[in-house]
């Protein structure tokens, strides 16, 4: 990995930046961006805390997502939550974060987004159990009705609802014609972890309101 070569400070670490910083530039001149190297190598510099930006590599922001706190933070939510299948979802996020590190593209974006529907499955689940007024609808809706009746019955707010919705779509295209492998998975476990982490933390106030606002 990138950051195992940049050990020592000073002029030996600006040295490798410089030639990260030139090898980028010579797929862009290239025009090999789009090669499965060149994302394998921009993903390798990401987790290693680096970034290409205006001709330099940088050490990135991590203040935005910290993915590996975010991680840690979720599994924390399921296992002390009141999400009704804990197991599943650890399994998913597990599973996802495995084929992520082994850079399995497809197959972890396919595990984001199981994860992503699962949280939300849940939700409704728990809702229509404990909610006379949802009882008598499916338990195991097609989705699109599952984000529909969260948002009538008022866990989501018509904003909310939007939001996740359009993540959804995000996660379930298989193909996004311009992004690189690497890019849409990356993409599918921010969202995946960003939202569905907020949805658990909000779960547990719909259980304080005994699933009905």
């Amino acid at each position: 990995a990138f950051q195992s070569a940049v050990q020592n400070e000073g002029r030996g670490e600006a040295v490798l930046r410089d030639l990260a910083a030139a090898l980028i530039q010579l797929f862009r001149n290239r025009d090999m961006t789009g090669e499965d190297q060149f994302c394998i190598f921009v993903v390798s510099l990401n987790s290693d805390g680096f970034t290409y930006n205006d001709g330099a590599v940088i050490e990135a922001d991590t203040e935005i997502v910290d993915l590996p706190a975010v991680v840690s933070a979720v599994e924390v939510s399921v296992s002390g939550g009141c999400h009704d299948n804990k197991q599943t979802l650890l399994h998913h996020l597990q599973t996802a974060e495995r084929q992520f590190a082994n850079q399995d593209w497809g197959p972890s974006a396919g595990e984001w987004r199981k994860f992503y529907e699962e949280v939300l499955r849940g939700v409704w689940r728990l809702t229509s159990r404990h909610n006379s007024a949802w009882s008598t609808r499916l338990e195991k809706p097609p989705f699109a009705d599952v984000l529909s009746w969260l948002e009538q019955a008022r866990f989501f707010t018509s904003d909310e609802k939007s939001a996740y919705g359009a993540a959804w779509g995000f996660l379930s295209v298989g193909n996004h014609p311009g992004l690189p492998d690497p890019e849409v998975a990356r993409l599918c476990k921010v969202l995946a972890l960003t939202l569905g982490h907020a949805c658990l933390i909000k779960l547990e106030w719909w259980n304080t309101q005994k699933f009905g606002a």
